[in-house]
């Protein structure tokens, strides 16, 4: 099963072992009851064959009562995990409801910092949320320094008698950072973004490394739109311009 899906979160994996909890139970499978659990999950990537095949293989050989006692434990976490992930819907459904409520226009009045921050590409309603939510001070004082500490974007300098070395700054709010990773991988259908991420791997770094320096970028620009009161606009990105039509004309 874990070779269909190795992260085991999907609710397609779910179904499939409420319907062959135990080796001996996935034999007496059909291709008809497969393919109704593919189908009812939209399902496309999977034919119902394939599944049969994974299904059918030799089972590891285990003591007598193992396989029985392991399948009833699954069948206990999956209508765990199904509760969760029930809520989890349910929360982001109400977290969207509330960013959108936000973003609704004020006749006469500039756009709202959940609009701004939602106009920058690849923000939605998480990361909205997220920057709104953790860092409420940083942003209604328009603080970069502050918002690029809390998200752990900004690096750590270390200094030592003449020794001097710069590090990734771990003291920070961990759901921000993440929102901020998120953000950043998002962002990079942006060609200024993503001229910049790839930038930074030709110099040596690292993946997550690259993505910091994108999000640190976008701080910097969100500021300005806050600060200004203005949606985001690349066209007023010059700097970033200029060197993206560099690379195009190289």
């Amino acid at each position: 099963m874990l070779t269909l899906y190795p992260a085991a979160d999907q609710p397609v994996q779910w179904s499939l072992l409420e319907l062959a909890p135990s080796p001996s139970s996935a034999l007496q499978l059909t291709r008809e009851q497969v393919q109704a659990v593919l189908r009812k999950h939209r399902i496309r990537r999977l034919h119902a064959d394939q599944v049969l095949e994974k299904l059918r293989t030799t089972p590891l050989t285990v003591a007598e009562g193992a396989a029985t006692a392991a399948s009833t434990h699954v069948l206990i976490l999956i209508a765990q995990l199904r509760m969760v992930y029930e809520l989890g819907k349910q929360t982001r459904k109400s977290l969207a409801q509330l960013v959108n409520g936000m973003r609704k226009p004020v006749k006469g009045a500039p756009p709202s910092d959940a609009t701004i921050i939602f106009s920058l590409p690849g923000a939605g309603v998480l990361t909205t949320a997220a920057i709104l939510g953790e860092s409420p001070r940083a942003v209604a004082q328009r603080d970069g320094p502050a918002l690029r500490a809390y998200a752990g974007v900004a690096p750590v300098t270390h200094q030592s008698g003449k020794q001097l070395w710069v590090s990734m700054r771990y003291a920070c709010n961990d759901r921000l950072r993440n929102a901020f990773y998120h953000f950043a991988m998002g962002s990079l259908r942006d060609p200024l973004a993503r001229l910049h991420y790839d930038r930074l791997r030709q110099e040596g770094h690292s993946h997550a490394r690259a993505l910091r320096g994108v999000a640190d970028r976008w701080i910097s620009v969100l500021m300005a739109m806050l600060s200004s009161g203005t949606l985001y606009d690349p066209t007023r990105r010059k700097a970033w311009q200029a060197a993206y039509r560099a690379k195009v004309a190289v």
